[in-house]
């Protein structure tokens, strides 16, 4: 018999954090996520509601779900949604989720989208090999279960993997960008840590605005979601000023062995930070990439390929041979073109349901 209760007790919240290694196993590969700074640290719940839920079955966690709403998003949201290959266990978990955001006025829902103001989420639906660096893993039978209980597909976002290979064109547009009075391009190191937050927050409002379900985030929460700065990769996140503006960023995070990042003991923390640090990465994960609308386009033409070119160089000089970009729009042509012209292909696909309530 499945059962699913509120996540009240810190016993419980462990189970909640805990819930991944419960479902997936050998033969499996997937990299665990840290879930824990944006469910504890960030100003989205204080905003609007968040509840999490716990399946349980047998005295054993068989899955959770979190429900959420936002005042400046117009619909109720589901997400970090984990289940046993059980379609009892869906079941439960979805009609628990929907039974709550009914009771907030929600009509309509849409999710899996994580807990948090920056968008990230979705079920995992096409791709090989492990899920990139803090993105959902999920595996097959969740689609499937979601179809079941009358959600419908409403988008689908991908991932991007490429080489730091830098194509003659594409040095040649930067070179040309590189002389524009005023630009500079530095490394997030080269900032104060409260600085160089505010930095990020500020370009991340004016990049991202118009966005797939954005809503403003605070320092709080965009330094939540990042897990700044401990996930965050100083050595190669980038970000560029013009006449001194924050004009466009590239933030990254490494990709780590699938250490455990769901304890909350003081030995486990040490132990994951000391393993972190004897890890040679050779992965990066682009997390964040964006431009200010002011210098897009004709206005400093070619910025976001000069920033391309820039985080291609610190990833040579520190030995790492390959990266990922999350997560674009798959309908979005135009940076499907951008892309392609650096040579990066697709990895994996995400999908996001809708459902009225």
């Amino acid at each position: 018999m499945v059962t699913v209760h509120p996540v009240l007790t810190p016993a419980d919240s462990r189970a909640f954090l805990r819930t991944c290694s419960f479902i997936y196993a050998a033969p499996m590969v997937w990299r665990p996520r840290d879930i824990r700074p944006f469910i504890a640290a960030s100003d989205y719940k204080a905003a609007g509601e968040v509840a999490h839920y716990l399946a349980v079955s047998e005295g054993k966690t068989v899955g959770r779900i979190s429900v959420h709403v936002h005042p400046e998003r117009p619909q109720g949201l589901f997400g970090l949604f984990e289940c046993q290959a059980n379609a009892e266990v869906a079941r439960h978990l979805l009609a628990t989720a929907e039974d709550w955001l009914r009771s907030k006025g929600c009509t309509h829902a849409i999710g899996p989208i994580d807990p948090s103001a920056v968008v990230s989420g979705g079920v995992l639906v096409k791709g090989a090999g492990p899920n990139t660096e803090q993105m959902p893993y999920t595996a097959a039978w969740h689609a499937d279960f979601l179809k079941d209980q009358g959600w419908s597909h409403l988008q689908a976002f991908q991932t991007w993997s490429f080489e730091p290979k830098i194509p003659k064109q594409v040095r040649q547009m930067s070179n040309a960008v590189a002389q524009k009075p005023g630009l500079k391009v530095l490394p997030l190191t080269s900032l104060k840590r409260p600085e160089a937050l505010e930095v990020l927050t500020k370009i991340y409002n004016e990049s991202y605005k118009g966005t797939f379900g954005f809503v403003p985030v605070s320092v709080r929460d965009l330094g939540a979601w990042l897990g700044f700065p401990d996930r965050v990769d100083p050595s190669t996140s980038l970000v560029a000023f013009v006449n001194e503006v924050p004009a466009a960023f590239a933030i990254t995070m490494i990709e780590r062995t699938a250490l455990s990042n769901t304890g909350s003991s003081l030995s486990q923390t040490v132990q994951r930070i000391l393993l972190e640090r004897r890890f040679t990465p050779d992965r990066l994960r682009v997390a964040l990439f964006g431009v200010v609308p002011e210098f897009r386009g004709s206005a400093l033409g070619g910025l976001s390929l000069h920033m391309y070119v820039k985080l291609t160089q610190a990833m040579i000089e520190h030995r790492i041979a390959s990266g990922i970009l999350t997560w674009t729009a798959a309908h979005d042509e135009v940076t499907a073109a951008g892309l392609s012209l650096i040579g990066a292909v697709p990895e994996h696909t995400y999908e996001i349901f809708a459902k009225e309530l």
